[in-house]
Order: C-alpha cells, then structure tokens, then sequence
C-alpha cells in the first residue's frame, strides 16, 4: 500500500486553468489521508501562471514546492527536474 507520494506538475503559461486544477486537486488529496507533496515545476512561464499559483496556495493553505525554470525546457526535462527534487519515492506526473 501506498503511504506517501510526490504529484509533480510541469505548467507553461496555465493561468487560466490553474485555479481549477489546484482546487479539484487538493479536494480529492486531502481525503486521501496520506502524507504527499506537489512540486510545480514553472516550465519558464510567461503569462501570469506564477502570480496565480501564489495568490492560490496563500488563499488556500495549499503546500506548494515552485521550481522554476529560467527558459522553456520542455515538459520532460522539467519532470525530471520534479523528480530530482522529490522526497518520495513513489512519483505522481499530472500534465497542467
């Protein structure tokens, strides 16, 4: 059985969508009573995406790791980027 897990999240430009996908998000996590953590690897964004992730997390209370990319990599390389950084051993990807 699964204890615990890392939800790695590489976005590129996602303001409009990443309220919803955060919210939907930590609903069903949170009921899964396991110990987790969400890396969102910023994939060199140039939209507003950070500023709202920020704005999210601070009205929620969500737990977010930000990794930032300097310039577009690719959704692999900024993965694997979550992968390194990642305390779990049991890996989670969701596209944003």
């Amino acid at each position: 059985m699964i204890k615990n897990f890392t939800l790695i999240i590489p976005l590129f430009n996602e303001e409009e969508i990443i309220e919803e996908v955060l919210k939907e998000l930590f609903l069903v996590i949170e009921t899964l009573k396991l110990d987790y953590e969400i890396i969102i690897v910023d994939d060199g964004c140039s939209d507003n995406t950070l500023l709202r992730i920020k704005e999210i997390t601070k009205e929620n209370n969500f737990k977010i790791n930000l990794i930032s990319n300097q310039t577009n990599k690719g959704q692999s390389f900024s993965i694997n980027r979550g992968i390194q950084a990642s305390k779990f051993k049991n890996i989670i990807t969701l596209d944003g």
